[in-house]
């Protein structure tokens, strides 16, 4: 689920202090613009603005902001969005403000109102102001601040060097809180130190109070006598004289009583205002939010990551609300004045900004966690906002299941003696305060299996167990956090599904993961490149030596902190040599390779060449070179590229190569992978009339000296095509002679160049014949080309799947690519059914280009049957209006949303061909081909028939039986908004098949004669 994050106020006359420059431009490429406009309706104090959400917005999964334009608005107006206030102030800008809008507050289907009205009913006329509504991404949706304040806030503060003559050892925070404001009716910090240089006569704790909001009523030691003190609010330094000189290893103790409101234009936090207040559901919440240097802002603390201490905290609040901190809840008092007190203690070192308070009225589910030898137990739970306890109140499932992997691979839970909860809090946002996680709402579900669950959960073993010691190395906690959601794909759903989420990944090549930039918390650099990193460095290790790495690191400094050295030397360990080669070219160094590469045998010997092509010197790794024979047997063999062209001989023995695959899985952070030699284009398989198979392609260069043709019966086992090893350059259609019948075959070609390497093969396409020759055939065109620019691949057997279906259910089939429709080689007008596969086409080339839509509805009009799928049809046909009266009554469909609302299972509707049926489709599912990124919404029109559902609001699948606008016979449709080849299991792939083919009037020639069991030859 894609994050919201609200912002915080800041006043406009600070920044104004801080830079007299411009404020810094919000680029609005590649983002969903609600709308722009000035305001329509203006009364005494207020401003109006209406607009209709544009079809293509995703408003379910991604967040939106409020930018207001108005360089002379001094004053935050209140924002309402459909009636209802947004709670969260804004973030303050010299040339506006900018709100993010609260999560589930737009519609889809009607008119929106935004709603501006000034605290004091100033005309708001008298500054010109306009509104942009604007989507976010997703790292922005995190690190709203970062992004949109005017002024660079996240550089470490300085320390007094006074803080490094000290180890705090203890604090004990006894604080009062209200839910009706953000403010500290009363406090009482008290820290213990060692002293750790010769003497120390000063302690200085960070404490900022820029805007004066919070009042020292005195500072004593001990024995509770008077300190002197003194604060300075430009450093945030509060100095305390000590009674008397300290030397070294000798416990000083001081107490701070403070109270009042902190500041709300505090900088000092990646997430808003450290301590804040808001609401949800009418109801007030104050809680904490304090990474990275944002303790400060609320109580006293030395505020820097390399120096932990236990903390006992003890908080009052009101009596009908519950309170979630850190560590063990020792006891609660109810107070007999409407007040409670809560005495939580955490007997772990804890890093200052993971220290945090929670405070609302939640709904507890919880349960027991048990260690992996039996001999403790633990609480777990979730802390959860009454109106979402229906959606989470089954998280306690996926988060048990994450508990028992992460003590498995890291070692035990670091804090087994305390507890594990999550708490909702008022943004989106997750944050993995030590033993009490604070979670966005909803972003437990499904299940608990919520990415935010995982990585918060997982930040237990490495962010707060273990700490970076500085920003810079800000990876060292996010990297093994993301990771670590892969590795709970990996286990829990599949291997497939794990490289599938790996290689979804947008990575970052500049700057170098360490560094300076590091705390702008950039997402594709420390958080997706740092996992990346150490996805690579398993591959270099292996997973034993990997894992035991990891747990060996998580041991060696659990409860402290570290830098990156650290890690390298402790998996130098394990890989038994330097890592200086690893570390220097994708830590500390930039960029990425990117490979050309090719091969040929020479007797027994396999020679691969790879050369990278990249500017400057060559990265050295571990390459996986798979080699697989026709059966589809394969062997994998690592050979170590550390050079720009590099050949390597492989010893084969009596394995003969068939296939030769590059990197498979994806193990290497590159740019591009080729082959020497373009891959050719499959155009056509389809029955020649006499029982056998016309095969036809193209090629895609120059540079080739032949071809090889394959085929199977079983898209495993593969072999050449009448035993031709080479078909001529000039070759290009070829006729496979009489094969049985009632049975599918696939076809696939690859290219030889003039140097004699082999290139990666074709798409797969496939035929069958029927019991009969005159059987009515149905035609399967593939329509995604897009699939090898969205970086999933050179090639896909897509089609073969629906050929698969086809052939389950009993019926002849032919397949073609789409460019053999509009060429007019194969004619639509010569089959019974078209079976359109176009997946996640759009982008690179339209869906139905003009003259395919012209086919289609020639075809449809004269009592055609067609079956079609896609993700993008709707976008492309509709909503960018490139065949609406196409799509409109071809289609029989409107688009509503380039968006299922999150959901991958579809249900079948009451007296529709799919009744009784639910199935899902892409959500990482094995069998479930790829990930949908935005499968479309749609709706039925012109006589359609709804026949699949999301969700009660969002549809799916439209049929329809009639006949067509210029029609004369009546002609089927059946419309799919997301693809065929994506659903799960296949036995539901088989089924949705069938029935889709019994609608169009098909039946099985299986009733004619059974499954053949004909091998083949």
């Amino acid at each position: 689920m894609r994050a919201f994050l609200s912002a915080f106020f800041i006043m406009m006359m600070f920044l104004i202090i801080l830079s007299t420059s411009a404020a810094r431009e919000i680029s609005m490429e590649g983002r969903t613009i609600l709308f722009e406009q000035e305001p329509t309706l203006f009364k005494k104090g207020r401003a109006a603005f209406a607009f209709d959400i544009p079809k293509e917005a995703d408003i379910a999964q991604t967040a939106y902001a409020v930018f207001i334009k108005g360089k002379e608005l001094k004053d935050a107006p209140e924002l309402f969005l459909n009636g209802q206030r947004v709670d969260m102030e804004p973030l303050c800008r010299r040339d506006g403000m900018i709100y993010a809008l609260p999560y589930g507050g737009l519609k889809l289907y009607e008119k929106n109102t935004l709603e501006l009205a000034t605290p004091d009913n100033s005309d708001l006329r008298s500054s010109p102001i306009s509104l942009t509504v604007f989507s976010l991404f997703d790292y922005e949706e995190t690190h709203f601040v970062r992004v949109f304040a005017d002024v660079d806030i996240f550089a470490q503060p300085a320390k007094h060097p006074d803080q490094d003559k000290y180890d705090v050892l203890h604090y004990d925070l006894a604080i009062e809180i209200i839910t009706t404001a953000a403010r500290i009716p009363a406090a009482v910090l008290t820290a213990q130190g060692e002293v750790t240089a010769d003497e120390l006569t000063q302690v200085v704790l960070d404490f900022k109070n820029t805007n004066g909001g919070l009042t020292i009523s005195k500072v004593t030691d001990d024995l509770g006598k008077s300190l002197a003190f003194t604060h300075n609010t430009a450093s945030s330094w509060l100095i305390i004289t000590l009674p008397r000189t300290y030397i070294k290893s000798e416990i000083w103790t001081v107490s701070v009583y403070y109270s009042g409101t902190p500041d709300s234009t505090a900088l000092q936090s990646t997430f808003g205002a450290p301590f804040r207040r808001s609401t949800h559901d009418s109801t007030p919440i104050i809680y904490t939010f304090s990474q990275p240097y944002g303790a400060r802002n609320w109580w006293p603390c030395k505020d820097v990551p390399e120096d932990k201490a236990t903390i006992d905290l003890h908080i009052t609040a009101p009596s009908q609300y519950t309170v979630v901190s850190n560590g063990k809840l020792l006891n609660s008092q109810d107070l007999g004045n409407g007040k409670k007190i809560w005495n939580y203690s955490e007997t772990y070192p804890v890093v200052t900004y993971l220290v945090s308070i929670c405070c609302t009225n939640y709904v507890y589910s919880g349960g027991t966690y048990t260690t992996q030898d039996g001999s403790k137990t633990m609480p777990v739970g979730h802390y959860l906002f009454p109106e979402n306890t229906a959606i989470e109140q089954n998280a306690l499932k996926g988060t048990l299941e994450a508990l028992n992997l992460f003590a498995e691979l890291y070692g035990e839970y670091p804090f087994i003696n305390e507890k594990y909860v999550t708490a909702t809090h008022g943004i989106n946002s997750g944050m993995e305060h030590q033993t009490c996680t604070s979670m966005g709402p909803k972003n437990t579900s499904p299940e608990g299996r919520g990415r935010q669950n995982i990585h918060e959960l997982a930040h237990q073993w490495f962010g707060d167990c273990v700490t970076c010691q500085h920003y810079d190395h800000l990876w060292l906690n996010e990297g093994f956090a993301t990771y670590s959601e892969a590795l709970f794909i990996e286990r829990y759903t599949s291997k497939e599904a794990f490289h599938n989420y790996v290689n979804s990944w947008t990575i970052e090549d500049s700057p170098a993961i360490v560094g300076p930039e590091a705390d702008r918390f950039r997402d594709a650099l420390v958080y997706k490149k740092g996992a990346m990193v150490l996805h690579m460095l398993r591959h270099v290790l292996g997973d034993k030596k990997f894992f035991d790495a990891a747990k060996a690191y998580h041991a060696k400094y659990a409860y402290s902190t570290v830098l990156t050295p650290q890690l390298q030397a402790e998996y130098e360990v394990f890989y038994g040599a330097s890592l200086d080669w690893f570390f220097n070219q994708w830590v500390y160094g930039t960029g990425r390779p990117s490979y050309v590469w090719g091969w040929t045998t020479q007797g027994n010997t396999l020679k691969v060449t790879i050369t990278q092509n990249q500017v400057g010197n060559p990265f050295i790794m571990p390459v996986d070179i798979q080699v697989s024979d026709i059966k589809g047997r394969s062997k994998t063999f690592v050979v170590l590229n550390n050079q720009k062209t590099q050949t390597f001989d492989i010893e084969l023995g009596d394995f003969v190569p068939f296939l030769v695959q590059f990197d498979p899985e994806n193990w290497i952070l590159k740019k591009s992978v080729t082959t020497t030699a373009p891959t050719p284009t499959l155009l056509s398989v389809e029955a020649d009339g006499k029982g056998g198979a016309k095969i036809k392609w193209q090629s895609s260069g120059d540079n080739t000296s032949g071809f090889q043709l394959v085929m199977s019966d079983n898209l495993t086992t593969w072999t050449l095509v009448a035993n031709k090893d080479v078909l001529g350059a000039a070759i290009k259609e070829y006729t496979v002679p009489a094969l049985p019948v009632q049975k599918a075959f696939y076809f696939r070609i690859r290219a030889i160049s003039s140097t004699g390497e082999l290139t990666s093969f074709s798409d797969t396409y496939g035929f069958r014949t029927g019991a009969s020759l005159n059987a009515p055939k149905i035609l399967i065109v593939d329509g995604y080309d897009r699939w090898d620019t969205q970086g999933r691949g050179v090639n896909h057997a897509w089609a073969a799947t629906h050929g698969q279906a086809v052939h389950e259910f009993g019926a002849p089939f032919d397949t073609c690519a789409n460019e053999a429709i509009i060429s007019g080689d194969i004619l639509p007008s010569s089959y019974a059914a078209l079976i359109w596969g176009s997946g996640e086409e759009s982008t690179v080339e339209s869906t139905f280009n003009v003259q395919e839509q012209a086919i289609i509805r020639n075809y449809l009009n004269n009592a055609g049957r067609f079956f079609v799928t896609g993700a993008e049809i709707g976008w492309d046909l509709d909503y960018k209006a490139n065949g609406v009266e196409f799509y409109n009554n071809y289609l029989k469909a409107d688009y509503v949303a380039d968006d299922s609302n999150g959901a991958f299972t579809v249900t079948g509707l009451a007296n529709t061909i799919f009744d009784g049926m639910s199935f899902g489709f892409n959500n990482g599912h094995p069998d479930s081909g790829y990930e949908v990124l935005y499968p479309d919404s749609i709706k039925a029109v012109q006589g359609g028939v709804t026949c699949l559902k999301y969700s009660d609001t969002y549809m799916a699948g439209v049929q329809f039986a009639g006949v067509f606008p210029s029609g004369i016979k009546e002609g089927r449709l059946v419309y799919f908004g997301f693809p065929f080849e994506t659903i799960y299991p296949s036995t539901a792939r088989n089924e949705v098949m069938a029935r889709v083919l019994k609608f169009f009037g098909f039946e099985s020639d299986y009733s004619v004669f059974p499954k053949s069991g004909f091998a083949l030859h």
